[in-house]
């Protein structure tokens, strides 16, 4: 903006305790079912907390920084089971939860202006989830001087955003005949699921070979 100067402004000081909480149960020597509960933060960039505006000539698109971001306060829950066998063999599932204050989300500056976007804070955002991994040797494969081991990560996560006055209203001027419009809408970038799963072969001499595949919703 024309005519402001910043020297040295203090834009963001906050004090945010942070504690957390881990308790592991052991049945055996190879089962442990965990707790954790935490509080963490995320803090607006240097970028989204000025007053910069930044083309990007390769796209058209313009980022306006926002001086009145604030910082997201993050509460994390989460409950693990998990079970080790011989030579790295383990299966685990998890359940987990996270609540948010002040989630930022990048939105369009304004209807007129769809190319010019801003960071801003929504009211508030929830996260469900839970996730399964195991890792296993394929014995009947392997031979005395090889391995075979099958490795997966499989997680659903389901996320809801409590939308402002603002994007509500402009959803529901857009809002299609017979379309049903909800107050909360998916977290802004979060996938759904997330799928990981690997085969890796090793030799007794040390060679390695891994074929991997990834997809996230």
């Amino acid at each position: 903006q024309a005519g402001l100067v910043y020297d040295n402004e203090n834009l963001l000081n906050t004090f945010t305790p942070l504690p957390s909480l881990a308790v592991i149960y052991s049945s055996n020597v190879n089962t442990n079912l965990r707790f954790n509960a935490s509080r963490t933060v995320a803090r607006p960039s240097f970028k989204e907390k000025s007053l910069a505006q930044i083309y990007d000539a390769v796209t058209g698109r313009t980022f306006i920084g926002n001086l009145d971001l604030e910082q997201t306060n993050i509460t994390n829950v989460d409950v693990r089971w998990e079970n080790f066998g011989d030579r790295g063999q383990m299966f685990s599932g998890s359940v987990f939860a996270k609540n948010f204050e002040n989630p930022i989300e990048i939105v369009a500056y304004a209807p007129e202006t769809p190319d010019n976007f801003q960071a801003r804070n929504v009211a508030s955002g929830q996260m469900l989830g839970a996730e399964i991994e195991f890792r296993k040797n394929i014995n009947f494969l392997s031979s005395l001087n090889s391995l075979f081991t099958i490795n997966t990560n499989l997680s659903y996560i389901h996320s809801s955003v409590r939308m402002n006055d603002e994007e509500y209203r402009s959803r529901v001027q857009e809002q299609r005949t017979g379309e049903t419009l909800k107050r909360t809408r998916q977290m802004q970038g979060q996938s759904p699921y997330l799928i990981n799963a690997g085969v890796n072969y090793t030799t007794k001499s040390g060679w390695q070979a891994n074929l991997s595949y990834n997809v996230q919703g």
